[in-house]
């Protein structure tokens, strides 16, 4: 997970920009669909997404950073799952030779977002 306002020139990346108006989980899984050209099989839940993000199949480039913005407008519950989701696949990549993911958010949220980790975590 990185923090920063101004993202890297990334070479052979596919990058994908979350939406400022993501509401609700709904709206998160359809961003996702369309931003990373996920398969159809994508079942539009977490557990989902944590599939595919882990995966990447159907991407060629080396890199997947997903920008974000803004925190999306989630309740608690599910703002908690969706940064452990992210967290948990860019683990993963960091194990594994190939392909690697950047999570990027605005630097002014590395506390909510670092609190979020750390409230999952215990």
């Amino acid at each position: 997970m990185k923090f920063i306002d101004k993202i890297e020139d990334y070479e052979d990346a596919f990058i994908a920009y979350i939406s400022k108006s993501i509401n609700s989980h709904d709206s998160l899984m359809w961003e996702y669909y369309y931003k990373l050209n996920l398969p159809e099989y994508f079942g539009l839940n977490w557990n989902a997404l944590d599939e595919c993000l882990t995966d990447f199949h159907w991407i060629n480039e080396k890199g997947i950073v997903i920008v974000h913005d803004d925190i999306p407008g989630l309740d608690i519950g599910n703002l908690t799952i969706y940064v452990d989701v992210l967290v948990s696949a860019i683990d993963i990549w960091k194990k594994r030779n190939g392909h690697y993911l950047d999570v990027i958010f605005p630097k002014k949220y590395e506390a909510d977002v670092m609190n979020l980790i750390k409230s999952e975590r215990m």
